[in-house]
């Protein structure tokens, strides 16, 4: 009996230190996602106000673009009109060219007869002074004409390189606008696309919190369970036995443990009854702290004659005779085993 109680301490000792050990990992990565949730949502938090600077950068590129393409309107329109007033200048140009060099072609293929004429014909030296300021008078006219003329193409000429100028300003800086606005586009869908990545990842790591929270949760049940259920290891079996001073029968020590662990208040009845108030789970989904179930162990009535918790990696602590833990792969164990149950 003595070897047996040390036996039960030992392996109880081994056991509750290895779930204390587990629960501290859990608690870790627990605070390892916290950590990693906070490092995302100041990414997410930086990325939308990288966003909202870009989008606002984009609206002012498009004013500055509407701007831009009415200016480049406006002086394609004073380009067009100087273009057509430049042919209208051009064309008076010729033909004030043409009519200058019309007259001079005229004295030379007449030999100047015709003005010798109005020169000679003169009454008096007076009218031949004026005859020949008269001739003078319209050769400068014609000279003149000429010489404005190309005064005004020139300076149309300059207008319309200026304009030209300004028109290609103009279509270089809307280009560059246009390509600003599709960068800060590219960016704006780029940081669309991370920011829902690391909204998924943000979602990924809280629900593997509430996993871990629930491994946590279940962790902290089974050690209080345990905890209690551990004290009463090495006593006696009892048949009836529900309280330390009478000792326990298998539900009674369940029972007891259960109620004053502080997990369910959980009143004395059979293992049926605690079978009763139980959900049923299969072996893969069982775990520390779950409730197992027996069959056939001795004639009582009912299907469930042995109930025991369930300490994970095949073994069990139960009021056997004495309270211990043992394997539940044991043939005996086996061949009876009826069902594992977790309490309502």
């Amino acid at each position: 009996m003595r070897c047996i109680l040390v036996l039960c301490i030992v392996i109880g000792l081994w056991i509750l230190p290895a779930s204390a050990e587990d629960s501290e990992i859990v608690k870790a990565q627990i605070a390892e996602n916290n950590a990693r949730i906070e490092t995302l949502n100041a990414e997410i938090s930086a990325l939308n106000a990288e966003k909202r600077n870009i989008s606002d950068q984009v609206v002012q590129l498009d004013a500055d673009l509407q701007e831009a393409s009415r200016q480049l309107d406006d002086v394609s329109i004073r380009a067009e009109e100087t273009r057509l007033e430049l042919e209208n200048a051009v064309a008076e140009k010729e033909q004030a060219y043409n009519t200058f060099a019309g007259r001079l072609v005229s004295m030379y293929e007449n030999g100047n007869l015709q003005y010798i004429d109005m020169i000679f014909g003169a009454d008096n030296v007076s009218e031949l002074l004026k005859r020949m300021e008269y001739i003078q008078e319209i050769a400068e006219y014609d000279r003149e004409v000429f010489e404005s003329m190309s005064n005004v193409c020139s300076s149309i000429e300059e207008k319309s390189a200026q304009l030209s100028q300004q028109q290609t300003e103009l279509e270089t800086k809307t280009a560059e606008f246009n390509a600003s606005i599709a960068v800060y586009n590219t960016r704006i869908n780029e940081i669309v696309s991370e920011v829902k990545e690391k909204e998924s990842q943000k979602e990924a790591i809280l629900k593997n919190n509430e996993n871990l929270d629930r491994q946590l949760v279940s962790m902290d049940y089974a050690d209080a369970l345990f905890n209690e259920a551990e004290k009463y290891i090495g006593m006696p079996y009892v048949w009836g036995g529900s309280t330390p001073q009478t000792s326990f029968d298998c539900s009674g020590f369940v029972c007891w443990s259960v109620t004053h662990s502080g997990v369910k208040n959980l009143p004395r009845t059979t293992a049926q009854g605690i079978y009763n108030q139980c959900i049923k789970i299969s072996p893969s989904e069982a775990k520390r702290g779950d409730i197992i179930f027996f069959q056939g162990t001795y004639n009582s009535g009912s299907p469930v004659t042995h109930v025991g918790f369930y300490a994970g990696d095949g073994k069990m602590l139960h009021c056997g005779n004495p309270i211990q833990y043992t394997s539940t792969q044991t043939a005996y164990w086996v061949s009876h085993f009826y069902a594992y149950g977790r309490l309502k």
